[in-house]
């Protein structure tokens, strides 16, 4: 999607949806022709149209599920990290410094933490931590651009948009996977 599209609530653009399994819930992926928009984790009991519509409210949305948002659920068998990009076209839409932030969390290799002042720091502006930390709450693509990577300088966890105990549960399945104790 453009940052014109973007802007005008996606009108003129058609999404596919569709609500794929992972081991730690439902990931609803939204794509339109160039790569994933978005992707997040959702409950059961949540109207899917109505999230797509909160975001992208003039989109024309057909619940189709193509490769792209098959592949997602069954990257979670395996490390992906290095090969993001090339495996899968994201397609996002943010400001520069948002784009700059999401970016840098793409850096961080599975298993790893990183802090909102390591963040804030490799885009050269250690003192937008704060700010940094609203473009990581605002991350649309949930587990793909780690933002469940970044921790509190006090090495508290923090909170996650889509739940603390599911960001707990991500870190320690990574770092599981990383000690060699998950295939």
């Amino acid at each position: 999607m453009t940052p014109g599209e973007y802007k005008q609530q996606g009108d003129g653009v058609e999404l596919n949806y569709s609500v794929e399994t992972s081991p730690f819930g439902d990931l609803l992926v939204v794509s339109s022709d160039k790569g994933i928009c978005s992707v997040r984790f959702v409950d059961h009991s949540e109207n899917i149209q109505e999230i797509v519509k909160q975001y992208f409210p003039k989109a024309q949305l057909k619940n189709h599920s193509p490769m792209w948002h098959q592949q997602i659920a069954q990257w979670f068998r395996q490390d992906f990290s290095e090969h993001l990009q090339q495996k899968l076209p994201l397609n996002l839409a943010g400001t520069p410094f948002q784009l700059q932030v999401w970016e840098a969390l793409l850096t961080i290799p599975e298993g790893q933490l990183r802090t909102y002042q390591d963040i804030a720091e490799q885009i050269g502006k250690p003192k937008a931590v704060r700010a940094v930390a609203t473009a990581i709450g605002q991350n649309p693509i949930a587990y793909l651009i780690p933002c469940h990577r970044v921790i509190r300088a006090t090495g508290m966890v923090g909170e996650y948009h889509w739940q603390k105990g599911r960001k707990l549960a991500l870190l320690a399945w990574e770092m599981a996977k990383q000690q060699g104790e998950i295939a």
